[in-house]
């Protein structure tokens, strides 16, 4: 069920950040993170990471064969 919420925010808010979701749902960073992953392994929702700072998430819905790519260096 909290999935649901939480995808439901993301797809009306277009854009919005993990701790924005945190405050949100009174849930951890940490927690909005594991939980989110799942729609991300999905692929319906892209994460993020700011440019500036790494630690800034931000997520939003994936559009229709739009792939995530992850680079490990």
């Amino acid at each position: 069920m909290i999935l649901q919420k939480l995808k439901a925010s993301v797809s009306q808010a277009g854009v919005i950040s993990r701790t924005d979701l945190a405050n949100q749902y009174g849930i951890s960073p940490d927690g909005i993170e594991a939980m989110m992953a799942t729609w991300v392994k999905r692929g319906v929702i892209i994460r993020q990471s700011g440019r500036k700072d790494p630690q800034d998430i931000h997520y939003r819905l994936a559009h229709q064969n739009e792939i995530q790519c992850f680079s490990m260096i």
